[in-house]
């Protein structure tokens, strides 16, 4: 490319030939310059604009950053729950009374079927009680109301003379039913703790020969609380051996009796949290 270039000392205009190389270094740089500027124009105008899109964010909703809600711990347990439907107290006042606290109460608080699987056996004659009403497996009490079900139809068998009464208490009924239909069978699961509850209305049928069957079945892992109904807290076996623990340990005079029952529910339910492995967030 030629260039022309005023000589001052000949005064005259020369001509002279600009080297290729310089012509193209010198394109080059006035193109990346004015890329530079373009680019840096335009990461401004994007930065701007998402430093202003996260203020009005913040604004309008200042509780984003904040923890999501936290679940509920549930009992997460195969649960049997074994009580007294003897004639042992001279009248069936007390099976009712506690067969209607389990069905309206006892479990308010309990996701029967979404956390928790419940199985409720009366004793004696507890095999009748299986061949008659059909309490199944741990898996037959769907949801709340199955077991409403159920526990009506207990009271049923009784009432209409099905389910003979017997006047003696008989825990190991109860326990030997637990072993025969529950433990181990189909719905009976591997990563859930079993646990039994027994109400018992008569201080006789805490023997030691039930103390011993409990005591194999802690053996396998069972955690055994016990309520002692009415009188029967004066039978020491029922609170000191058929229980895991002393803390394990309850009792109710009056099942009938709404505060006292429910504070008893509330204590057994928050107890059964603290059981390890025991519980489920949901």
């Amino acid at each position: 490319m030629a260039v022309e270039e005023y000589d001052v000392k000949k005064g005259i205009w020369i001509i002279t030939k600009q080297n290729p190389i310089e012509i193209l270094l010198t394109c080059f740089l006035t193109i990346a310059v004015i890329v530079a500027v373009v680019l840096s124009v335009i990461v401004l105008s994007k930065v701007n604009n998402a430093s202003t899109t996260t203020s009005s964010n913040d604004n309008a909703n200042p509780t984003s950053s904040s923890a999501a809600p936290k679940c509920t711990n549930r009992i997460h347990q195969d649960v049997v729950v074994m009580y007294d439907a003897s004639l042992a107290t001279g009248d069936l006042s007390l099976f009712k009374a506690t067969n209607s606290y389990l069905r309206d109460t006892f479990f308010t608080d309990w996701s029967i079927g979404a956390a928790a699987q419940v199985a409720v056996i009366p004793f004696p004659n507890s095999d009748t009680f299986h061949d008659q009403s059909g309490f199944g497996d741990f898996g037959t009490a769907r949801d709340s109301n199955d077991l409403q079900y159920l526990m009506t139809r207990h009271a049923q068998l009784l009432n209409n003379g099905t389910v003979q009464t017997s006047s003696s208490s008989d825990i190991i009924s109860g326990l030997n039913a637990t072993q025969k239909y529950l433990v181990g069978q189909l719905h009976d699961r591997p990563d859930a703790r079993n646990t039994a509850i027994i109400f018992a209305t008569s201080a006789d049928g805490a023997t030691d020969d039930a103390a011993n069957i409990a005591y194999h079945m802690k053996r396998n892992f069972m955690f055994f609380l016990t309520v002692a109904v009415g009188s029967a807290a004066n039978n020491t076996i029922l609170t000191d051996q058929l229980a895991s623990n002393g803390a394990y340990a309850f009792s109710i005079k009056d099942p009938s009796n709404l505060s006292d029952g429910q504070a008893l529910a509330r204590s057994i339910h928050d107890l059964l949290l603290t059981i390890p492995n025991g519980s489920i967030c949901l």
